[in-house]
Formats: C-alpha cells, structure tokens, sequence
C-alpha cells in the first residue's frame, strides 16, 4: 500500500505538487480561524448577552424595591431606619439625620449607632441628596465640620464644608454621589468634637447591613 502512496505522488507533476501545497497551507491557516470564529475578540462588538451581563453587574436594584424601615414615620413624615435588634445605645450627644433624595420620593429618618454611624443609604451615581441634622443639645451658632471622605462632592462641588447650627438647633447641607460604584461617606464632626459618619451607597448592596433601598 506504501509503494502505490509513493507511485501516485511521483506520478505528478512539478506544478500539480506546488498546487497541493498551497491547498494545503489554505487548510493548514483556515482550521485557527475557524475555531477564533466562535469567540468575539477583543475590538469586535460585544452580543446583546454579554452587554446585558455587564450591565446588570453594576444596575441599581429596581423601583420596585422598598426602604427598609420600620414601617414608622416621625413628625415630618420621615420613614424610620432601624438598626437590627432595636435602637443602639449612644453615649454622645443624639443627632437624628432627615435624608430626602434628589426626586423626593425617599425621605428616610436616620438614627446614629454607638459606633457614630449612620444606617447605610443608596443612591444613585450622581445623585443628590439634602440632609437635615436635629442636635439635642448643641447650641445655636455653634459650627459643624463636614467632609465628603470617598468621593462626591458638598456646596459648591468642594470635598468639606462649614454649617452652623440653626435657632432650631439643626444643621442642613446637600451632598452629590459621584458616578462611581461603592462607599461615599460624609463625616460630621459636632461641635462637641464628636465624629459620625453618613453613608451613601452607589450601585449594588451589603446585604450585611441595615440599608435603606432604592
């Protein structure tokens, strides 16, 4: 059988075997870019599944998805954010947070742990929200330090700001999310010297913490 394989080939011409080897190289290049063919590569257009994917890697929950709150509202219409297994103890002074978003559909009532922090809330990338802060003791006049610690910005896109405590005893400024997903935290230092801390959430949740939903 060996000898009729090499009596065929001998058989052909010079050209007929130039011809067979650039068919074969043809096969020989064609067989990679067949299997390539089934993966996109990197510059060519991404399908509407993977698109989707990626997407939902970074969506914010839907409208659909209620706060987590108490099911209790204050005075002002304010829907209470607990922390689990009741209200912690807080030796400081007792400064209630009032959160309203930028559409005015989530007005959340925020209370301070013993640890100085507030209950986690998202929002949206660039999303702004205003902030009402009730001191207990803390004297009109008397002046808050606030800083934007992850991002965002406060009045007039600066990183830190100055209040004073209203006749009322309360503080109002407003903060803008930045377009990145993650933590942005808004410390306040009282004039007590006191530090807490606010927390606006970009993008997908902690599940392991009391958060007021989109």
């Amino acid at each position: 059988m060996g000898a009729l394989v090499v009596a065929v080939i001998v058989s052909r011409s010079p050209r007929d075997l130039d011809t067979l080897s650039v068919e074969q190289s043809k096969v020989s290049v064609a067989a990679p870019g067949a299997l390539a063919s089934s993966a996109p590569g990197p510059d060519e257009p991404k399908t509407a599944e993977a698109v989707a994917k990626t997407e939902v890697a970074i969506a914010m929950p839907g409208e659909k998805l209620l706060p987590i709150t108490s099911g209790q509202k204050d005075a002002e219409g304010f829907e209470r954010v607990e922390w689990p297994g009741g209200k912690p103890h807080y030796e400081g002074e007792p400064v209630v947070a009032q959160v309203t978003t930028g559409d005015g559909k989530r007005k959340l009532h925020l209370e301070v742990n013993q640890l100085g922090e507030y209950p986690r809330v998202q929002v949206g990338p660039e999303e702004r929200v205003n902030v009402h802060l009730q001191f207990q003791s803390s004297k009109p006049g008397m002046p808050l330090a606030l800083a934007a610690q992850d991002g965002g910005a406060l009045a007039g896109a600066k990183m830190s700001q100055r209040v004073d405590l209203n006749a009322q005893g309360a503080a109002e400024f407003a903060f803008t999310a930045s377009a990145n997903v993650g933590a942005h935290r808004v410390s306040i230092v009282t004039p007590k010297g006191e530090v807490k801390n606010l927390d606006f959430w970009v993008g997908e949740l902690n599940t392991m913490r009391p958060t007021a939903q989109r």
